[in-house]
């Protein structure tokens, strides 16, 4: 009989939730979530410089984290980092483990599937880091048969796919491994975001040079899918911050120029 009872109870619940248009699970609304906390949580990964990396003393530092800061300012909340593996980074938003990505992503039509973007922050392509003895490789013909560098889930990785003849593609979590990688010769060539690996080739031009630069890619700020009222709120921080000069400041700091003017 109670068997019956919660059958019939069960059904009635189910054929009201239907009739009222109710969903098993309601979307949150991020941007109140955020409010009412005080405090945005961004997910990236710490080995992307001069975007997002550990200085000597283990602070987090970069242009990514600076930018985040500074969007925290114009929302009135507190920033908190949360550090994440590049190729699930996607899955971590969508998973509410933070609740936007500042990471120098890259904006494509697979990922905009997803995530939805601001408008771009920064144009940067594709760049061919080899070491800096290196006199073979001079151009993406070059990299024929060869063993190159790229990290896990990024654009690199896509666009070292994309590319005929390789010998071998290697898959790493971050960039400075790549990098020693190739200084002590275990790949012969690494492809990465060209707004990296310029601040890498500046830190060491004895080990490191950039053959070519491949295109432009926009990178942006992403929020889940449908978030759109935290995206405008961080789209107009984003605009407060160019009309306003600090993004200048702050692009001044890391790059060593105003990209924005």
């Amino acid at each position: 009989m109670k068997k019956k009872l919660l059958l019939l109870a069960t059904a009635v619940f189910c054929v009201a939730g239907i009739a009222t248009g109710c969903k098993s699970k309601e979307t949150t609304n991020v941007l109140d979530k955020v409010k009412e906390a005080k405090v945005l949580k961004v997910g990236l990964e710490s080995g992307f410089a001069p975007l997002e990396y550990k200085d000597e003393n283990d602070k987090l530092v970069g242009f990514d984290v600076d930018l985040a800061n500074a969007i925290g300012d114009k929302l009135g909340v507190k920033v908190e980092f949360v550090d994440t593996a590049f190729d699930t980074i996607t899955q971590s938003l969508k998973k509410n483990d933070f609740d936007i990505i500042i990471a120098g992503l890259n904006i494509t039509e697979e990922r905009k599937k997803e995530i939805d973007f601001t408008e771009p922050y920064i144009m940067s392509g594709q760049s061919i880091i080899v070491q800096s003895s290196n006199k073979e490789i001079t151009s993406e013909e070059g990299l024929k048969g060869k063993k190159v560098g790229v990290g896990k889930g990024t654009t690199s990785l896509e666009f070292a796919e994309g590319m005929s003849g390789l010998g071998e593609i290697v898959e790493y979590e971050d960039v400075p491994s790549e990098l020693m990688d190739l200084k002590i010769g275990r790949i012969d060539a690494v492809i990465v975001d060209e707004v990296v690996g310029d601040f890498y080739v500046a830190k060491d031009k004895t080990a490191y040079k950039k053959v070519v630069a491949l295109g432009k890619e926009p990178m942006g700020i992403a929020v889940d899918k449908g978030q759109t009222e935290l995206l405008d709120a961080v789209q107009k921080a984003y605009n407060d911050l160019k009309t306003d000069g600090t993004l200048g400041e702050i692009s001044n700091k890391w790059f060593g120029m105003d990209i924005y003017k």
